[in-house]
Order: C-alpha cells, then sequence, then structure tokens
C-alpha cells in the first residue's frame, strides 16, 4: 500500500512537471498580464506602472521586485500606452513604454537599471511598432542611462558634501556629464528621423512624430527642419483630416516667433464658455500672461499668489491665464476648481500662442506694457516672488 502511495504520489509529480508546471498563466479577456524578469537591479527595488491622464502621471500598480522578477495583472478595456517607472535613484530617471490590451499577456526582460533599454514583447501591433523605434537608439539609451545615473550619483555626492573642494569637484564632473548627455542624444535624433520615414503609420508613429513636430515651435534652427516636416508628406489626404493630423498641420504652419521688445502676438482666445476675447481688448492696462497646463505642480502652486496679484492691481494690471492642455481637460480643471478672472485657451496647445512666445517651460510669465509692447518674459515659480515682482514694476502706482 504504502509502494502504491509513493508510485502515485510520483505519478503526479511527473504529470506537473509536463501539464499544469509548463501552462502559460491565463489571461482573462477583461485582463492584461506583465511578467518581468531583470538582472543587475537590486531585489527590493519598486517598479510602478502608470500612466497619463489628463495630463497628470497616475499611479496604476507597483510591485517589489523579488529573485529578480516582477508582475501586474489588472482589468483593462481597451489598447493603450502605459509606462514603467523605477523611482529609486539606481534607476536612470525615465521610463519604459509599454502597450497593454484585454486579454494580452506581456514579457518584459532587462540586464540593467536604465529602463528605455529593457525589452518589451507581445503580440500588441503598437508594441511591435514601439520596438522598432527603441532597437533603432537602443545602444544610445544604453549609454544615456549610464550618464543620468553617475549624474544622480554625483549630484547627491555634491549635496551631501561638507567642504568646498568636494562640492566643486563634483560641479565639473556633472558639467561634464550633462555634455556627454547632450552628445549622446544628438545621435539618436537622425536615427530616430530615420525609423519614422521606415515603419508603418499608426498610434505610435504619431505619438513620436507629434514631439519632434511640437520641437519646431522651439527650435526653429533645428538641422532636422526639413526633415521633419519632410515626415508630414507621408500622411494620406484622410490622414491630415484626422485630429491627429489636423494637429500635426498646425505645426507645419506655426505663427511668427516674438520675443522682448516686439508687439504682443495675439489670437482668438476661449473661455470656458466659448466666448471669444482677445489681448488686444485689455489695451490701457499692463498685461500679464501665465502659460500653464493642467498637472504643472509649479502651476497650480501659483493659482492663489496670481488671484491675489490680480485683485491688488486691477486697476492697472489684467492678468491673463492661458491654457496649453486640451479643451475638455482643460475646462473640467477650471469648472472643477472654480478658477476666476480670464481663463483663455487658443485650443491649439502647443502650435498656438504658446509657439509664438517660444514657450518652452511652465509656468511662463510675459509681461506686456499698457501699448502692446512686451517688456519680460520669465519662467518658474517659487512663492512670493510673483508679488515682489508687481511690487517692484507698480511702486509709487
Amino acid at each position: 500500500m504504502k509502494k502504491r502511495n509513493i508510485w502515485l504520489t510520483v505519478g503526479l509529480m511527473a504529470g506537473c512537471v509536463w501539464t499544469s508546471c509548463t501552462t502559460e498563466p491565463s489571461v482573462a479577456e477583461n485582463e492584461f498580464l506583465i511578467e518581468g524578469t531583470l538582472e543587475n537591479v537590486a531585489d527590493g527595488e519598486v517598479l510602478y506602472l502608470c500612466r497619463v491622464e489628463d495630463g497628470a502621471l497616475i499611479k496604476v500598480a507597483r510591485d517589489t521586485l523579488e529573485q529578480g522578477h516582477f508582475s501586474f495583472r489588472d482589468t483593462i478595456s481597451h489598447t493603450r500606452l502605459y509606462n514603467l517607472y523605477g523611482i529609486s535613484d539606481h534607476f536612470a530617471p525615465t521610463w519604459a513604454d509599454v502597450w497593454l490590451a484585454p486579454g494580452k499577456k506581456v514579457t518584459v526582460t532587462g540586464e540593467d537599471p536604465y529602463l528605455r533599454t529593457w525589452k518589451v514583447e507581445s503580440d500588441i501591433q503598437e508594441q511591435k511598432d514601439q520596438n522598432i523605434l527603441l532597437e533603432a537608439v537602443r545602444a544610445e539609451w544604453k549609454e544615456k542611462g549610464r550618464n543620468t545615473v553617475e549624474q544622480n550619483k554625483w549630484y547627491r555626492l555634491g549635496q551631501e558634501a561638507k567642504n568646498d573642494s568636494i562640492r566643486q569637484m563634483a560641479r565639473m564632473k556633472l558639467d561634464s556629464l550633462k555634455m556627454e548627455e547632450e552628445k549622446i542624444e544628438e545621435t539618436m535624433t537622425p536615427k530616430e528621423l530615420a525609423a519614422l520615414k521606415e515603419m508603418p503609420i499608426g498610434r505610435v508613429w504619431f505619438n513620436e512624430y507629434i514631439h519632434y513636430a511640437h520641437s519646431l515651435a522651439f527650435d526653429p534652427n533645428s538641422p532636422y527642419v526639413d526633415e521633419i516636416k519632410a515626415l508630414y508628406n507621408r500622411l494620406s489626404e484622410s490622414e491630415k483630416q484626422t485630429p491627429e493630423g489636423k494637429k500635426l498641420g498646425r505645426y507645419m504652419n506655426l505663427p511668427k516667433a516674438v520675443q522682448v521688445g516686439d508687439a504682443m502676438a495675439d489670437a482668438d482666445l476661449y473661455d470656458v464658455n466659448g466666448e471669444v476675447h482677445h489681448l488686444a481688448e485689455l489695451k490701457g492696462k499692463s498685461i500679464l500672461l501665465d502659460f500653464w497646463f493642467v498637472g504643472c505642480g509649479a502651476c497650480i502652486m501659483s493659482e492663489p499668489e496670481l488671484k491675489a496679484v490680480a485683485e491688488r492691481y486691477k486697476e492697472q494690471l489684467s492678468v491673463v491665464s492661458i491654457c496649453i492642455s486640451p479643451e475638455a481637460v482643460w475646462k473640467k480643471y477650471v469648472l472643477e476648481r472654480s478658477l476666476e478672472g480670464n481663463q483663455w485657451n487658443d485650443l491649439l496647445e502647443y502650435a498656438g500662442l504658446a509657439a509664438a512666445y517660444q514657450i518652452q517651460s511652465y509656468p511662463t510669465y510675459i509681461l506686456i506694457s499698457p501699448e502692446g509692447m512686451i517688456e519680460e518674459i520669465w519662467n518658474g515659480y517659487s512663492e512670493g516672488a510673483l508679488k515682489k515682482k508687481m511690487e517692484k514694476l507698480f511702486k509709487g502706482k
């Protein structure tokens, strides 16, 4: 009897080896599954699965690396792009693009903490397209990842240093690493543009090309302007009429750029009720333009101070907040937070007034004279800075 039990146990174990133990984990029709394996990344590191919604990065799930493995499983209704992040300083400050779809398993493998170099494999078409772009510059992403992890190390050393010589050494090393990073990025651009010339036109192509088209707004002298514009001609007439195609078309015909000393750029600006306004209506007072987007932390912090400035100097100054976020996202945010004053949007995102004023970071403030001339442009926010600037401007008035 005991022998029979032993052989029964052996038989069951053998059956496990040949059947259930080798069976791929099932994925329900309304779920996705990510299974990852990493080398040269310490156990205990935390990975986050995120997605972008209304301009903000949303953490969907987290998992801790254990014996080199991590996994994510959740429900999903349609194919969409997610990002994998590692938050600690051991990871490069970037992410891995992961396309997820209902009923699909995705495999992630990596040999370093650089994220962009990780291989993401599935039978989702968008992921296959994403991988075409990645393969074109995988070696550069590896170098850039190594560089930025090294930058993090020297930055921490400089912050923690107790004497000037070490801080000076850290600054010099950081400057050298940043110059090296710029050179790496310069080699990536022509390779990515070459990939965009050949790869299928789809969601990934549009996502990547919009970044290059956007660069035309703030880098009109780029040596790649002609190549970037030529890619637009890959689109059929019907593709040019899609929302994505129309957005790209606006970048092909950007407004004239202006700077300090020029007359202000103006446009049709809409409030949340759909009424059209123009900056010209406000001439006779100084105008303070506030360029912002939904999800910008510094922009959110500045809201109370902007409101206080607008109220205090209402006889001499008109404050106009111009959002470059999509219409629905912007309206929802303004209404939910009950933002007051001139909350306007030209509905052209980065290709409208933001391009004319060459906005590269947010928030950006532009001071315009009562005669409509650009007097000053600055960016960034720190508590009290706007009040101090306005006090200086209107001192004695």
